[in-house]
């Protein structure tokens, strides 16, 4: 994360920003239905997806033996 930039997005935005950590300090992120979650209209939002995995001991491990950019 560039700081500086971040910076500069926080302060040309600081309500925004305010609304967006208030929500993830004070909201039960784990009791959160799927979906979006507006905060103030859709400048503000949490979008909540659920994705599932795979078995790791049911998978192979990626393995690049050729490379392209060499």
């Amino acid at each position: 994360m560039n700081k500086k930039e971040f910076a500069i997005q926080y302060n040309k935005n600081k309500d925004r920003w305010d609304k967006a950590f208030n929500f993830l300090k004070h909201e039960d992120l784990s009791a959160l239905r799927v979906g979006t979650h507006e905060l103030d209209s859709m400048n503000v939002f949490a979008r909540v997806t659920e994705n599932f995995t795979k078995n790791p001991e049911k998978v192979l491990f990626e393995v690049h033996r050729n490379y392209s950019d060499n």
